[in-house]
């Protein structure tokens, strides 16, 4: 956004490298009501360090003697024709030195009103700001082709858009824990038996801790069993059944037989002895 010290010494620090500017506005007070830290650095002092560093660009090659000023576009903030001729004139001492990138805003989803939130530009208001910088004033503009935002994966973009999402203040690890979940989850618990990342292993520990505490539950009831600790007990003991009913189950049992037959092997040549 515009380190003036540090501006003032990139062409002698990273020489091979060029510099983006994110002005966004114009003028001080409009440019600090969208970047709240432009504060520290005044824009006359942001211009005149831009000049110096394309005078001391000027001996490169005519690639590198370039600034790329990054311009976001909000609706009814800057994005205004009055705008569009400050920032023109603004950039007429340097105009065929610069290349004005014009980026439309990307609307986000934000249901708690935790993060400032603006309107994307109009098509007609980009098309008529872009005009006024580039055929009345002839500065070299841009606009940013924008991708993604049907999926919320466009530039400054990074939410998740859901029914649950819009209908109730939920955070996003909990849509992505549920959605992991699938119908499985345990709202109560914590837990999902079969959980697709779950191991195996994992899976019959739970299982066999849930058939322990039906039974636990039952040993306290006196030797009745409630029907609500029966069907847990069934419960978890299918699931156990199922987990062992596997295609893998048959090679299994192939392997446990063979460490059996070995063994017998063994034991026979041993006595032969």
């Amino acid at each position: 956004v515009g380190v003036v010290n540090r501006m003032r010494t990139l062409y002698k620090d990273v020489p091979g490298v060029s510099l983006a500017l994110s002005l966004h506005a114009p003028n001080q007070e409009l440019r600090q009501k969208i970047i709240p830290t432009a504060g520290a650095y005044p824009i006359e002092k942001l211009m005149d360090a831009l000049t110096e560093y394309l005078d001391h660009r000027a001996g490169t090659s005519k690639k590198d003697c370039f600034v790329m000023i990054e311009y976001i576009l909000l609706s009814g903030v800057n994005d205004m024709p009055e705008i569009a001729e400050e920032l023109a004139q603004l950039m007429e001492p340097i105009k065929d030195r610069v290349k004005l990138n014009l980026i439309p805003y990307n609307p986000i989803f934000n249901p708690e009103g935790l993060a400032k939130t603006f309107v994307p530009p109009t098509d007609e208001d980009i098309e008529t700001f872009k005009n006024i910088v580039q055929h009345k004033y002839g500065i070299f503009c841009t606009v940013r082709t924008e991708m993604g935002q049907d999926v919320n994966g466009a530039c400054g973009q990074l939410a998740c858009i859901s029914e649950e999402a819009k209908n109730t203040n939920v955070d996003i690890e909990d849509l992505y824990r549920n959605r992991k979940a699938n119908v499985l989850y345990d709202h109560e618990t914590g837990e999902n038996v079969k959980r697709t990342n779950a191991t195996k292993r994992e899976q019959r520990l739970v299982a066999r801790r849930r058939v322990r505490e039906a039974a636990a539950q039952q040993a306290t009831d006196g030797g009745a069993e409630p029907s609500s600790a029966s069907g847990a007990k069934q419960a978890a003991a299918a699931t156990l059944k199922e987990l062992w009913a596997k295609p893998w189950a048959p090679a299994a049992a192939a392997v446990a037989g063979l460490v059996v037959l070995t063994g017998l092997v063994a034991v026979v040549r041993a006595r032969a002895r």
